[in-house]
Formats: C-alpha cells, sequence, structure tokens
C-alpha cells in the first residue's frame, strides 16, 4: 500500500492546521490535548484503535502490514501508555490490517473485528477478510484466541483499498470505506475533493450503502484512514490524515439516511501519519493516534461538543 513518504508526513503534521479550509462545514471541537505516548516497542504502525468495553480506561490497537514478520497480534493499553495485554489471533494472518472495530459479538457479548482490507494484501488473501475475537479481559489476558467468525468478500468491477472499519453496536452490521488514493480531484478553486463508498459486509459479499465527499487542502487530506461507531449507536466518525467527518444516526436509521445529511467536520491535531480513531467510552471525545515514524507514538484526545 502507498503511504506518505516520512518527508511527507511531515509536510502534513505542518499543514494539518489548515487543512479543513475547504468545503464550508469545518467545526471545532475541543481543544485537542495528549492523552498518552505509547510505550510498546513492538507497536510501531499503529492502525486501528477501539475502547474496551469489558474494561474502561483501556484501549485496543494493532500494527499494520508487517512487512514479513509474524505479527498477528492485539495489543491492549492503558492511561499511561503502558501494555496491558498482547494477545495473538489464532487462524488470522496479518497481510494488511487497516481498521478494528468492538461490538457485540456471540452471544451478544463483547468481541473485537479486525480489517485485514487494505489494498497490499488482495491477491494473497483473495480477496478482504474481516475477522472476529471475543474481547478478551485485558487485565488478566490470554496469550492467544481463536477466531470465532470470518467475513471473506471480493469484487469483481476493480481493485479497492479500505482504512475503515465500523461495527454497529447495536445490530453488528458491518461497513468499509474506500480509500479512493488515484481519485482525488484537484480544484480548480483550489484545494481537493474525493468521494469515499461506503460497503454493508455480510456473507461473501459487499453491497454500496452510499457515499460521502470529502474536501481538503492537501491531497491526503482526501484519504480516509479509520472509523468507528459511539457505543450507543448515535453517531459514527471516519477520519482522514487531516480531519475527522461525524454522522448523526438517528434510532432504527438505515446506513443509507444517515449518509445522505452533512457530516461535521473537525480538523484533527498534527499527526505525522494519523490512521486511527474511536470515541471514548462515554462518547464525549475522540482518541487518535499514528503510525510512529519520529521515534514516538502520541494518543491524542478531542473533547467534543
Amino acid at each position: 500500500m502507498k503511504r506518505p513518504t516520512q518527508w511527507q508526513a511531515g509536510v502534513l503534521a505542518l499543514a494539518i492546521l489548515g487543512a479543513g479550509a475547504v468545503g464550508g462545514h469545518s467545526q471545532e471541537a475541543g481543544k485537542a490535548r495528549a492523552f498518552t505516548r505509547l510505550k510498546i516497542p513492538a507497536l510501531d504502525e499503529a492502525s486501528g484503535l477501539s475502547a474496551s468495553w469489558r474494561r474502561p480506561g483501556v484501549y485496543w490497537t494493532h500494527n499494520d502490514s508487517p512487512g514479513g514478520k509474524v505479527e498477528n497480534y492485539l495489543y491492549a493499553f492503558d492511561k499511561a501508555g503502558t501494555q496491558k495485554a498482547r494477545v495473538q489471533l489464532q487462524g488470522a494472518k496479518n497481510l494488511d490490517w487497516e481498521d478494528m472495530a468492538i461490538g457485540p459479538g456471540a452471544g451478544g457479548k463483547p468481541a473485537l473485528y479486525v480489517g485485514d482490507i487494505g489494498d497490499s494484501g488482495v491477491r494473497a488473501r483473495g480477496g478482504y477478510i474481516i475477522y472476529r475475537v471475543p474481547e478478551p479481559d485485558a487485565i488478566k489476558p490470554p496469550a492467544s484466541l481463536a477466531v470465532d467468525r470470518t467475513w471473506k468478500f471480493t469484487f469483481a468491477d476493480r481493485r479497492r483499498d479500505f482504512e475503515t472499519l465500523l461495527v454497529h453496536p447495536k445490530t453488528s452490521k458491518l461497513y468499509v470505506v474506500t480509500k479512493e488514493k488515484g481519485r482525488v480531484r484537484k480544484l480548480a478553486t483550489g484545494g481537493y475533493q474525493a468521494t469515499s463508498e461506503v460497503f454493508e459486509i455480510t456473507a461473501g459479499k459487499a453491497t454500496s450503502v452510499g457515499s460521502f465527499r470529502l474536501t481538503s487542502t492537501l491531497e491526503y487530506g482526501c484519504l480516509t484512514t479509520g472509523g468507528e461507531f459511539r457505543k450507543d449507536g448515535g453517531a459514527f466518525v471516519v477520519r482522514t490524515y487531516t480531519d475527522a467527518y461525524e454522522f448523526s444516526v438517528k434510532r432504527g436509521e438505515t446506513m443509507t439516511a444517515a449518509l445522505k445529511r452533512a457530516p461535521r467536520k473537525v480538523a484533527l491535531p498534527p499527526e505525522p501519519q494519523g490512521e486511527a480513531i474511536c470515541y471514548r467510552l462515554d462518547g464525549k471525545a475522540w482518541l487518535t493516534c499514528s503510525e510512529r515514524k519520529f521515534g514516538w507514538t502520541t494518543v491524542w484526545e478531542i473533547p467534543l461538543r
């Protein structure tokens, strides 16, 4: 998968503060503050983030594609940034893990979903795969967990790239969001624009349920990199390298209907390569993090108004 170079990542970090100016819908959230600095040496490509349902104050994450390493692990950390758990997923390979989510699993119990959905591993995987495991206890974690359900889907028309996995916390419906690199359009008036498509995933099938437009002063600001539903199901957020787009969801409403409303757009704090976002368990803040580029990974907290 093509990623920003370190030079481009530096440009992103410097330019992000002005990246939300195009489009006219940018809104302020609370002032971002550093939540923690991750102290997990093995976690150098954090590319997913979810708040634990079993252990409030604990967060789950994972590495992106391992570059030949065996890296099918989930990591849990706390406010101090220290590792609470490292759990291997039996029956899962990491060819290009791009995002994770938390939602109901077997019997309605909390489960973690991992999306091997990036474009790097499409040929080797024979498509795209989402794995599910019961959420382990991060305080007394097992060394490994067996995958209890898998979704695999393909496309006949063209190869796609996804970095966003959404799981509805009430219905357990699965969605992925396209990252439209190579399809970002430069506007005559300045800035860039792209349209990301949302697919609902069922056994062996991906069905388009709508799309939404992204705008930015930076080309990379139009590329989606992660997302999450709020625990009450009343909203979901999709992030890019520069901004977050939050959609409200009415009770019983379809994803198609929710996507027809304009989202709230919020500029995110500077990150070298931000690829993860989740809601705090109480829904009153987002947490974001980036792949490690300059020796550390800061997790940011953005209060919501």
